[in-house]
């Protein structure tokens, strides 16, 4: 029981608790911590209820990039910005849905035409794709061409003034990490220059 214990959030300091897509805590009380299938708090939902109306999910954020595995940290902030924090013209994630997807269905309706669905998703996962991508950009910093390697990758060192977003200061929140997924990307591009070089018969025969 301890050993489970010390790896549920609730119980453990340790142990960073788990967001889901939207930013929100996946979270139970004590009492019922120990239930592996309790699911998030939930209130009435108008964006929720619009998206199963219409038969859709956010995409799923991603938990590797450039094939490194994103740490808890870096994974529960990514979600914490583009959910909860950044905002694009004043509103954050799920009040742009709201706002986009209200004017849409009011248009629809007054020109009598069918509310297209597949146009709906894809205006959805455009938004989200925009909050995602302002994310990485406070996270990681700016993607540019490596200025000393031509077709190489870099993470820009200065922070992006960001004050239009909902974030007052300028940061790069993660820059360490920002380093390995340049590598990674770069590692893709020019396998060789990565790989251990191949011994010579020479030094095979000292």
């Amino acid at each position: 029981m301890r050993r489970w214990r010390s790896r549920i959030p609730i119980y453990s300091r340790d142990v960073l608790p788990k967001l889901n897509d939207w930013g929100d805590e996946i979270g139970t009380n004590q009492a019922t911590a120990w239930q592996p299938l309790a699911m998030t708090y939930g209130e009435t939902d108008e964006v929720l209820e619009f998206l199963d109306a219409i038969q859709h999910n956010m995409p799923q954020a991603p938990r590797a990039l450039e094939g490194i595995r994103l740490p808890p940290e870096v994974e529960n902030r990514f979600k914490e910005l583009y959910g909860k924090v950044i905002t694009i013209d004043g509103m954050d994630l799920k009040e742009n849905i709201k706002v986009t997807m209200s004017e849409m269905m009011d248009d629809f309706e007054m020109s009598g035409e069918e509310f297209p669905i597949g146009q709906a998703r894809a205006i959805v996962n455009n938004i989200v794709g925009q909050y995602r991508k302002l994310a990485m950009l406070r996270m990681f910093g700016a993607l540019e061409e490596d200025p000393l390697v031509e077709g190489a990758y870099e993470y820009s060192l200065v922070p992006e003034d960001m004050s239009d977003y909902g974030l007052d200061d300028s940061e790069i929140e993660f820059p360490a990490f920002a380093e390995k997924l340049a590598a990674a990307k770069n590692k893709k591009k020019f396998p060789r220059l990565s790989a251990a070089p191949e011994a010579s018969l020479q030094s095979l025969v000292k």
